[in-house]
Order: C-alpha cells, then sequence, then structure tokens
C-alpha cells in the first residue's frame, strides 16, 4: 500500500536585529526549501522502488515455484507466445516477457495478441478455449502486482462493468486473480478504435455524426446512472468507436457502436430501487 508522506512547513520567525527580510533573504529561503523537497522526494522514490524490487522478487519466486509457461511477446508484430519459443516465426524478432503471466490464464483464456498497454493494464486479443470465441483480456500491469489498491480498483471495474447490461458500455465475462499476485478483466473483443485515436488522426468529425456518436454515450450513462454506477473518468481515451458492417442481406448501412470503457474509478452508489424506478438518477461525473 502507498504511503502518504507529509511535506514539512516552515514558520520563519523575525529577524533578531528586527529588520524585515530582503530579497536575497527571501530567495536564500526558497533555494533551502527546494533542497530539502528534493531530498523528500527521492526518499519517496527509493522507498517506492524498494517495494516495486519486493515485489518482483515474491512474484519471481511464485513463477519458479510453479514452473509456469510464462507469456512471451513479439515487440514488433505484438504476438504472443509460448516461453519455450524465443524467436517470432513471423517476423524474426526476439521475443521478450513482459508479464509475469502464463500464456493460457486459468487454463481457459489464451492470450494471442497484444493490442494495447494503458497505465493500470495491457489488453490482449485472446481466445476463449471453453466457449471457442475471441475475448479481450486486461491484465493489471506487472508494477502494480501485490498492489492492494491497485487490486481493488481493477476488481471495482469489473464489478461496476458487469452490472450494467447496455449495447453502448463494454461487456465483462469475467473477473479473476493470477497465482503471481495480479488479476485480470475478460471482456467483449471490439474492433474499432477510441475516439482519442480518432480525434488526433483526424481532427475534425462531421456534425452529424458526432451527434450519432454523443447520443450513444449519453444513452450509456444514463443507464450507468440508473444502476448507480458513476464513471468519473469519462474522455476521449475511454469511448470507444467500433465499426460494424451490415451482412449482405441486410439493407442496413455500415454504422458505429459507441462503447464506454474503463470503470477503473467509478463509483457504485447505494440507491433505493423504488426511487431508482420513479425518478432519474443524477450524479456529476467528475465527482
Amino acid at each position: 500500500m502507498e504511503r502518504t508522506i507529509a511535506w514539512p512547513a516552515f514558520a520563519v520567525r523575525a529577524k533578531e536585529t528586527g529588520e524585515p527580510y530582503n530579497g536575497s533573504d527571501r530567495q536564500l529561503l526558497d533555494t533551502l526549501a527546494d533542497q530539502i523537497a528534493i531530498v523528500y522526494e527521492n526518499v519517496r522514490l527509493k522507498e517506492r522502488v524498494a517495494r516495486e524490487r519486493k515485489i518482483q522478487h515474491e512474484v519471481l519466486a511464485r513463477v519458479d515455484e510453479r514452473h509456469m509457461n510464462l507469456l512471451k511477446e513479439c515487440p514488433k508484430c505484438q504476438n504472443c507466445y509460448d516461453s519455450i519459443e524465443s524467436v517470432c516465426p513471423l517476423d524474426q524478432s526476439e521475443l521478450r516477457l513482459s508479464l509475469p503471466v502464463e500464456r493460457t490464464i486459468d487454463g481457459r483464456y489464451r492470450l494471442d495478441k497484444l493490442l494495447g498497454r494503458g497505465g493500470m493494464g495491457a489488453v490482449y486479443k485472446a481466445e476463449d478455449l471453453r466457449l471457442n470465441r475471441g475475448v479481450a483480456v486486461k491484465i493489471l500491469s506487472g508494477g502494480y502486482f501485490g498492489n492492494a489498491e491497485a487490486l481493488r480498483r481493477f476488481e471495482r471495474e469489473a464489478q461496476a462493468s458487469a452490472r450494467l447490461n447496455h449495447n453502448n458500455i463494454v461487456r465483462v465475462h469475467d473477473f479473476g486473480l493470477l497465482h503471481t499476485d495480479g488479476a485480470y478483466i475478460v471482456m467483449e473483443l471490439l474492433k474499432g478504435r477510441t475516439l482519442g485515436y480518432v480525434l488526433e488522426k483526424r481532427g475534425y468529425i462531421e456534425p452529424e455524426l458526432a451527434a450519432d456518436w454523443f447520443d450513444q454515450v449519453f444513452s450509456a450513462v444514463a443507464a450507468a446512472h440508473a444502476e448507480g454506477v458513476v464513471h468519473r473518468d469519462l474522455k476521449p481515451d475511454n469511448i470507444f468507436i467500433s465499426k460494424i458492417t451490415a451482412d449482405n442481406s441486410s439493407a442496413e448501412p455500415q454504422h458505429h457502436v459507441v462503447k464506454i470503457l474503463d470503470f477503473g474509478v467509478a463509483k457504485i452508489m447505494q440507491q433505493d430501487v423504488s426511487a431508482a424506478t420513479s425518478a432519474p438518477y443524477h450524479d456529476h461525473p467528475a465527482r
């Protein structure tokens, strides 16, 4: 668990001579305060590094005990392989260990390709070997393995998403803990891009298209609030634009389905069911 360090506060008394502090005096005091702050920051960083190293040693010890088939990734094509492999057969790149997790999680979810990394975790394209379907598996970042607060946040994300059944909210199928003190969330596999990516690449969205996308976002937010879930981190990178192409037998044109992602900092409100059905639930998403 992270420690909170209290930064020192200084009270400067009057000079013994009774003279007021001049500009040089204040500059000297500012310099002294900056140097003390640097010392405290260095102490904090050293403690954090020590904690992370301890966690890494504990995780590696568990890996050795269980003789795990660790996941290996290709840094070029992002494909995943078993630990016995050393070179990617597609581009001959040397494979690397990225997370202390098994290639097949819980004997069910086989990780096939890295889709992306974020601050809290990495998302993989995977195969559900029991149901023979593609899924997305989000795994807590290795640096957070063993971190109780990070594990709670990860579990909260799974619980908040799982209680919502809406077409514009990513569906969660499963959640579990890893033998190496990590955690994973199994979600529906989406194809498309985040709104953040679209804005960065295009810079402009046609008004009609933007209206359609945000109608879907608002519908999802309203549904979440009706169930007592407040996202609290709604931003372009947490809004996914999934492209759906109709089959040849349908007259419906190609369209986009918008999905809200990442309920990691969501707040689950306890509310009276009768009150929820008689009046809409509102809360500011940034609260």
